[in-house]
């Protein structure tokens, strides 16, 4: 029986999570007040983001990669993790959430879309063409080690309405909501 739903993920993540507690129940899920930022970033710090406050059978839903495609000026514009680490960093980041005692279930979620033309900024960019190939990447991942994939993605994309805010990355208001509430379905489908 899982006892808590843990989200974890970067900024897109901290956004939906209010949305989705209300709609499973506020006091079963849990996610770390930071963001988690990449999957490099994630792996780095997995133990003082999630699993040092794990005490009960827990679900995991994270989600890693709009920061991997974030290219900076001062990197040339390069990704900030090459596909292949993060490819590989998925993958440990699922062995290590499974190895814990108390994870019952992994779930992976895909990196929302990105607006590109309207995501430009001076220093950095993201492209959606990056976040499609990263979230193949990562269900290859998932589909190596069996684990669960929830595609926001493709949920996000096929909105009807457009969820993002004017930078193009982050959720609107009705965005934030709407990624709440597919997310929450997605998990209690898994729970039912």
């Amino acid at each position: 029986m899982i006892d808590t739903i843990a989200l974890v993920g970067d900024s897109i993540r901290l956004s939906y999570q209010p949305y989705a507690a209300a709609r499973l129940r506020p006091q079963f899920v849990w996610g770390p007040a930071d963001n988690c930022r990449s999957s490099r970033y994630l792996l780095r710090h997995i133990d003082r983001l999630v699993l040092d406050h794990l005490h009960d059978s827990t679900l995991v839903h994270f989600n890693v990669g709009a920061h991997d495609v974030k290219r900076l000026e001062h990197d040339g514009f390069g990704l900030q993790v090459q596909l292949e680490e993060y490819r590989s960093n998925v993958a440990e980041l699922i062995a290590a959430f499974r190895a814990h005692p108390r994870v019952a279930r992994v779930v992976v979620a895909t990196t929302a879309p990105v607006d590109d033309i309207r995501h430009k900024t001076l220093d950095w960019l993201r492209h959606n063409e990056d976040v499609i190939v990263y979230n193949e990447a990562l269900v290859d991942a998932a589909a190596a080690a069996r684990c669960f994939v929830n595609d926001l993605y493709e949920d996000v994309r096929r909105c009807r309405f457009d969820p993002l805010s004017e930078d193009g990355i982050h959720f609107n208001e009705t965005g934030k909501e709407y990624a709440g509430a597919v997310v929450a379905a997605y998990l209690q489908g898994l729970l039912t």
